[in-house]
């Protein structure tokens, strides 16, 4: 698991900064402001948890007790569909796929999935080092 989430991290991250350059240099004109800032928040939000799955990734060997693959598939589930969803509505308008809209319905899950990868790695943490542990 660890090289396929490796592989998707590191291509997450290329597209994430190419998404974010074409917004700032491309989309900037065709775009109004709230679709610009929705594009931008897609590409922000997926680099920042790409990149924490590499820490994470790295970390897995340092705690070897604590199971990372929901924490995993809760990011990567959570990238897919917030930043997948709000990359969509932003151009729906400029390809003219109306119906691209509905997908507004996909966002608040894929944050919910952000928080609930976060919120499992907390719980692994707080299950596998006891209290008096210092890593």
């Amino acid at each position: 698991m660890g090289k396929k989430v490796f592989m998707f991290a590191a291509a997450s991250c290329a597209a994430s900064v190419i998404l974010g350059a074409l917004a700032a240099h491309s989309l900037e004109p065709k775009l109004d402001d709230k679709l610009l800032a929705a594009f931008k928040t897609a590409a922000h939000y997926q680099f920042i948890h790409s990149v924490a799955l590499i820490a994470l990734l790295a970390a897995e060997n340092q705690f070897k007790t604590l199971n990372f693959k929901q924490v995993y598939n809760s990011l990567i589930m959570g990238i897919l569909l917030f930043s997948g969803s709000l990359y969509l509505l932003a151009m729906k308008d400029l390809w003219g796929l109306e119906w691209l809209g509905k997908l507004g319905i996909v966002t608040p899950f894929g944050g919910g999935l952000f928080i609930a990868g976060w919120a499992l790695l907390l719980l692994q943490v707080r299950k596998n080092f006891p209290t008096n542990q210092e890593k």
